[in-house]
């Protein structure tokens, strides 16, 4: 890494961070980190054999629940064909042969000429039943002859058969009944009419939470088709259990009630497996029931560890005042290294801000982006020197999106900088000088970090922005105004950080680290106006400018929608050879980089967007910032590997020294 190194000093209670010279910007390890390098501790949500099983179940279980080829019983007699259709009729009562049967009111029934024969209320209807299903099963039954005992005088009504004969054929028609059986019945009320609202309502709920996402530009990448079918699966699953309840089969009701916790349990596999939110069960499991987090002590133990070495730094939950932003938040952490405990007074630490993604804990750097490892890692090697780390509550909730400015939801970023920054300094002896304080984001936390920068260059001097945005955004431009801060455009203004810097003027001292996803490639050979490119075809370097002026005059890539320029008209681009057929670099409208996740680097596979155009825009006012890129996808991986790669440059840039490896 190249980075300052010294000797390593203890530090004292008395002594301030030495000042070091602003550090070369690190390299990232690889171009492409494994997704799941160091995310290996434990039972694996993010691939493998616990993700797979849960989405197999859920898939055996809906399809025992919908799979119906049977109609359990036969329609009772009377009832219109909607009723038949929808098979909502009880099982019929009939006697049979060796039953005793209570007497019963007759009926007389004309069959044929003078004959009439008498039989039961529960007889009839048994017959009746008996016919319609002889019915069904011959259409050429004409008329049907129900055979009772004639009368009650000498006769044993416990010996009474019911039989339905058609009287053209003659037929024995309980034998027809007998192959009329549920087992062998199509379930026409299930299939035509019942599973296909189920079915219509799993699409309209997928629909709803696509459209959801979109709206509130809650991601910078596509969601995977995968997440979409399981979300619809679940809504399918409880209308499959309302909707398809009555007169079923017991096993397809405890099937269709056990779908709705499994097909709910794979879409929430699927969204982590895409995020990245939770590497393991473990992790999973220790945040939902609030375990102690690595290393976790409590702070009354601090004294106790005074000028002592411990092997390990410590993280302590903490309880900061909200006198000043009125902010109601959740409890937050701060890790202390073991150089903190050096000496029987604490030492004066330089401290790092860590700000999570947009729904979010303050504790998920930990959980969810395994970042102790490193830390420890980079500690052992530095005789226990490392900055201060507080993990602030940027939110107030999981889902409250506060993009860390002031407005309805929150005055969070009043919280930050007015009750954070001066109980670290005041708790934890922790530097004052803004040189040695840094903020590093990912994804909503690298927008703020950069927000909270260039707003706050008496606070902050370092930021580290890990894939967040141009500005703080919830949805199209019009949207954050509307949400963020109560429609006063002037406020967005007040927190826009391309806003902010060119009213600041010159910044000193101050400089940042972009972490971006993914350059694009030029195909071998081809020249695009203000793009600048290695000899394998990625994209090294990106000028709006002349990249727009050759869109606009130059030749086209076929499939762009612009016209050629005519005869005559001056094209500062003639001498570049025509793009590939179908090649085009990926546009976003102006108005929206940066807007909803919406970097313009087309789902960060596209042209420079949002990192680029802000360290442009930051070097012109004397920000000292680089842009990286890395492949990789919008996870708690890449931003975990973002964060390996850049904590030496931090550390060394708010005046520590670092370890030469």
């Amino acid at each position: 890494m190249d980075v300052p190194t010294s000797p390593v000093p203890t530090p004292t209670s008395a002594a301030t961070p030495a000042a070091v010279a602003p550090p070369p910007p690190p390299a990232m390890p690889e171009s492409n980190p494994h997704p799941y390098g160091n995310f290996r501790h434990g039972i694996s949500l993010l691939h493998g054999w616990l993700p797979q099983t849960i989405e197999l179940i859920a898939v055996a279980l809906l399809v025992l629940a919908v799979v119906r080829v049977v109609r359990p019983f036969p329609p009772r007699r009377g009832q219109g064909p909607l009723g038949r259709m929808l098979g909502f009729a009880a099982a019929p009562q009939a006697t049979t042969a060796g039953q005793d049967a209570a007497p019963q009111a007759t009926v007389t029934t004309q069959v044929s000429g003078d004959t009439t024969v008498t039989t039961d209320d529960a007889t009839a209807e048994a017959a009746a039943g008996a016919a319609t299903a002889s019915a069904d099963a011959a259409e050429s039954a004409a008329t049907t002859t129900v055979a009772a005992v004639p009368d009650s005088v000498g006769a044993d009504p416990a010996s009474t058969a019911v039989a339905a004969r058609p009287d053209s054929v003659g037929a024995d028609a309980a034998s027809t009944a007998v192959a009329r059986s549920p087992l062998f019945a199509f379930d026409r009320g299930w299939w035509l009419i019942r599973f296909p609202i189920c079915v219509i309502l799993g699409v309209a709920a997928a629909f709803a939470a696509r459209q959801y996402m979109a709206d509130e530009g809650l991601a910078s990448d596509p969601a995977p088709v995968l997440l979409w079918v399981c979300v619809g699966g679940t809504a399918a699953a409880i209308a499959v259990a309302v909707v398809g309840w009555p007169r079923t089969r017991w096993w397809h009701r405890l099937a269709a009630v056990l779908a709705i916790p499994l097909t709910a349990a794979s879409s929430l596999v699927v969204l982590n497996q895409w995020v990245g939110y939770y590497p393991t069960w473990q992790a999973a499991w220790s945040a939902f029931t609030a375990g102690p987090l690595p290393h976790q002590t409590d702070m009354a133990q601090l004294a106790g560890m005074r000028d002592t070495d411990p092997a390990t730094g410590v993280i302590v939950p903490v309880d900061i005042p909200d006198d000043a932003s009125g902010f109601k938040h959740r409890t937050e952490y701060v890790y202390l290294p073991p150089a903190y405990f050096h000496g029987a007074t604490a030492p004066t630490l330089p401290v790092v801000m860590m700000i999570a993604g947009e729904f979010n804990t303050p504790a998920d750097w930990v959980r969810s982006g395994q970042i102790m490892p490193v830390i420890d890692k980079f500690t052992r090697a530095n005789n226990g020197q490392a900055p201060i780390l507080v993990f602030p509550d940027s939110s107030g909730s999981f889902n409250n999106d506060t993009e860390c400015v002031d407005g309805p939801r929150g005055r969070a970023a009043a919280h930050l900088t007015d009750d954070v920054v001066p109980y670290v300094e005041s708790t934890f002896n922790a530097a004052k000088d803004p040189a040695h304080w840094a903020v590093i984001g990912w994804s909503m936390g690298g927008t703020c970090a950069v927000d909270l920068t260039v707003m706050h260059p008496e606070l902050f001097h370092t930021f580290v922005d890990i894939a967040g945005d141009l500005g703080p955004a919830s949805g199209t431009k019009e949207q954050t105004i509307r949400r963020l801060y109560g429609g006063d455009a002037a406020k967005w203004a007040a927190f826009d950080p391309q806003t902010v810097m060119a009213a600041h003027g010159l910044y000193t001292g101050v400089t940042g680290l972009f972490d971006d996803l993914t350059p694009p490639k030029v195909p071998a050979g081809t020249r695009v106006p203000g793009v600048q490119t290695a000899p394998d075809g990625t994209v090294t370097g990106f000028d709006p400018d002349a990249y727009a002026a050759g869109q606009a005059d130059g030749p086209k890539a076929s499939g762009n929608d612009a016209p050629q320029p005519g005869p005559g008209t001056p094209n500062p681009g003639a001498d570049l050879p025509r793009m590939p057929q179908g090649f085009r670099l990926p546009k976003v409208p102006e108005s929206q980089v940066g807007i909803g996740g919406q970097d313009g680097n087309g789902f960060d596979t596209g042209e420079f967007g949002a990192a680029e155009k802000l360290c442009t825009e930051g070097r012109a006012v004397g920000i000292d910032c680089t842009v990286h890129t890395s492949k990789g996808g919008h996870t708690w991986q890449f931003a975990a590997a973002a964060f390996g790669s850049a904590f030496p440059w931090v550390v060394a840039s708010v005046g520590l020294p670092v370890p030469a490896n």
